[in-house]
């Protein structure tokens, strides 16, 4: 059967609370402020130390939050990721 992205879309609904639901308040906030300050931008416009001073953490204790976040984000997604490139892949 091949999907096509709107089929794929009617089947395979994502709730937030399946991508979200493993990371914990503490991740959640990191995360989206690590975001907003573009830790993630390339090139990065902020680094790890200073998000971590802003919180009053050490930098080893952001970087675990944000890793750790990162990672359970990464592997709920992973089903989604494959489901929908199978689905362009039969197209």
């Amino acid at each position: 059967m091949t999907l096509k992205p709107d089929l794929l879309r009617e089947i395979y609904s994502i709730s937030l609370s399946n991508i979200l639901g493993g990371l914990s308040l503490l991740q959640l906030k990191y995360l989206r402020d690590a975001i907003a300050v573009g830790m993630f931008s390339s090139p990065k416009r902020v680094k790890v130390e200073d998000l971590a001073r802003s919180h009053g953490l050490s930098k080893s204790t952001m970087q675990e939050h944000i890793n750790k976040a990162r990672n359970k984000l990464l592997q709920a997604m992973e089903p989604y990721i494959t489901l929908y490139m199978h689905s362009l892949l039969n197209e």
